[in-house]
């Protein structure tokens, strides 16, 4: 026998019912679909299939132990006779104890040894039964072992679910210190970039760009957010249609944006998508519109199909010129119940096709103004991909939009101005040093000039006006986001003028971003991940404080520091540096610097040294200048 080494170990015999390999092989597949699901669903509360790359392996591994398990258990089982359960239990931590080892050999993979002891444990229980039991009990099991499989596959899959948050970080603002909490995989795995969020009462409703929803809501602590999965159809049709008809093109379909409209007791939404007309062969943009039932005030289900509100003319055929990334599409209402809806060119910009931005006869590189009868007009031309859409508080409406290689723009709209779009440009062609189509212009002579133009581009997408209640300070100012630059930008407007631009680096993506009742904001990343942005209420730690420093106290690249290197400073005579030129005042105060001197000088520059240059730098808080000063006691360079 094969396995005869196994008899040699004492333990309660397992016989063999003569199991048909029908009944097994049944058992055999339900019971592996539930321990590749059941770890993750009970310690993570999400379904397998939607744990990253670098995670998903934790899956597979002890799937493929058990696979093995399985088939010598039935082999020796088959040749032997009879086993027993300390038998079986020897072959299956051999085969699982070979999966983790292989797991430790891979360098940096990420693993859950919570959801690899379930495996283990579940796999050699799961193992057992076809020994023990006859065919007519085995496919009783078999059945009951199903329907658990249903029960939980429904359970993750409906039930809201907790994100983990990733490491909480923060940065420093002009007038704040901010936190930023993200939360990774909310939705799952996105399909296509693109989608919206949107504020409903004390949560929101997120659509990703294939048209799925989700409904978000703050869990007890207020910390985290909770995303369950709506039953409401996608208002996106035709898309194996058109992926099939556009193969091998780097192609987008998708959901633009989301408005909601209370209507009673119930919802209106409204979406903004791209829609490919099969029978014509031709693409456009249509706003869509479905209602949404509420139970206790939380989002429940779509009661009707989608209906359409308004689609784009004329349908537009695929060509080599022809863009699905320059398509616009967000909304917006006016004061007045009226829908503004931004329509981009589709890339055909006047080069080598049409400029359509400035055609009367056709709805695109336009914003439109839609009735509530389905009407439309043409409110503003000339623009080239309107990312962002904002009605503000006084009632005017503002776009974002895409430049060319620079020149992305912030414009206030006016009823029948034009943006000059292809005409003018303070962007180039890509890879050229002009626009071919105006390439001695400097500036939008005949044409309305941006409010503000971003060179180099930013890749802008949408932006919110503030309401000031997280950060009382940034009242009624705007946030843009950004997709290249992944920032957010803060503008301060007067008089709808920029007065300054203050970038806050948030090292993802933004597609669309939301304020929460409460004043936090909400970014919404292509990678499928939510930002959570707050003001910092924790002290800052000394090393965190001292990164408003580092620019100018420590040299990058080739640029060179401007304010004296701070390693080894305690202890230092002050204004002694020679690879530095102090100020006259700094260099009269006398002796070394100490703990107190230190945080004086944090304080207060111009108290400590009357007329030196440093008047505008000071740590106002106590709890912070002793950390920095206890920071810098021992501080080394990092090489970042």
């Amino acid at each position: 026998m094969a396995f005869g080494f196994l008899h040699q170990l004492p333990g309660f015999q397992l016989k063999n019912r003569n199991l048909s390999s029908a009944s097994y092989f049944a058992w055999f597949a339900v019971s592996f679909l539930l321990l590749v699901t059941l770890p993750t669903a009970l310690r993570l509360g999400i379904p397998f299939w939607t744990l990253p790359i670098d995670q998903i392996t934790q899956v597979y591994v002890p799937g493929a132990a058990y696979l093995i398990f399985s088939l010598v258990l039935f082999y020796a089982s088959k040749q032997g006779g009879d086993l027993n359960i300390i038998q079986a239990a020897v072959l299956g931590s051999t085969c699982f104890f070979l999966a983790y080892g292989t797991l430790l050999l891979i360098p940096d993979l990420a693993y859950s040894r919570s959801v690899l002891l379930v495996s283990v444990v579940l796999g050699i229980t799961l193992a057992i039964p076809p020994l023990w039991l006859n065919n007519r009990q085995i496919a009783l099991s078999t059945l009951l072992l199903a329907l658990l499989l249903v029960a939980v596959v429904a359970r993750v899959l409906l039930q809201p679910t907790p994100v983990e948050n990733d490491e909480r970080r923060w940065q420093q603002s002009a007038l704040y210190s901010l936190d930023l909490t993200t939360q990774e995989n909310i939705v799952g795995q996105l399909e296509m970039d693109g989608g919206a969020i949107e504020r409903l009462n004390d949560g929101f409703i997120l659509v990703t760009g294939s048209g799925e929803f989700y409904h978000l809501q703050w869990s007890e602590n207020g910390d985290e957010l909770v995303s369950t999965r709506l039953p409401i159809s996608s208002p996106i049709t035709d898309r194996d249609a058109f992926f099939t008809e556009v193969e091998g093109r780097a192609y987008r379909y998708r959901v633009t944006d989301l408005s909601i409209q209370q209507s009673g007791q119930d919802y209106q939404l409204f979406v903004a998508h791209q829609s490919w007309n099969q029978s014509k062969k031709c693409f456009t943009m249509k706003v869509s519109r479905a209602t949404l039932s509420t139970t206790s005030e939380k989002p429940a289900e779509a009661e009707s199909s989608w209906t359409t509100i308004y689609e784009t003319q004329p349908c537009l055929a695929i060509s080599d010129s022809f863009d699905s990334v320059e398509t616009g599409g967000r909304i917006a209402w006016t004061r007045s119940g009226e829908m503004l809806m931004t329509v981009g060119d589709h890339g055909l910009d006047g080069n080598n096709a049409p400029a359509l931005a400035q055609q009367s006869d056709t709805d695109y590189g336009k914003v439109l103004l839609l009735d509530k009868q389905g009407g439309a007009a043409v409110f503003t031309s000339g623009h080239r991909n309107p990312q962002g859409l904002l009605v503000d508080k006084s009632g005017q409406a503002w776009v974002t939009e895409h430049g060319p290689q620079g020149g992305d723009e912030v414009n206030l709209l006016g009823a029948g101005k034009n943006y000059g779009w292809p005409m003018v440009t303070y962007g180039t062609d890509y890879s050229q040093l002009t626009w071919p189509l105006a390439p001695n212009s400097r500036n939008h002579e005949g044409f309305t000039e941006p409010t503000h133009a971003f060179v180099p581009s930013i890749a802008i997408s949408n932006l919110i006006q503030l309401s000031g209640r997280e950060f009382p300070r940034w009242e009624d100012d705007f946030l843009l986001g950004s997709l290249r630059m992944q920032s957010l930008y803060r503008l301060r407007m007067r008089d709808n003028r920029v007065t300054y631009v203050e970038p806050i680096l948030i090292d993802r993506e933004i597609r669309d971003l939301a304020e929460a009742s409460d004043g936090r904001v909400l970014l919404w990343s292509d990678d499928g991940s939510i930002t959570v942005l707050s003001k910092r209420t924790e002290k800052r730690s000394g090393k965190e404080v001292f990164e408003q420093c580092r620019s100018c106290h420590e040299a990058k690249g080739q640029a060179a520091a401007t304010a004296p290197d701070l390693q080894g400073v305690m202890g230092r005579q002050i204004a002694t540096r020679p690879d530095f030129n102090y100020s006259s005042s700094l260099r009269k105060v006398q002796g070394t610097w100490t703990d107190k001197r230190l945080a004086d000088f944090l304080e207060n520059p111009q108290a400590f040294a009357p007329g030196t240059a440093m008047g505008s730098v000071g740590v106002v808080d106590p709890a912070e200048r002793r950390a920095i000063v206890e920071y810098l006691k021992h501080y080394e360079h990092d090489g970042s």
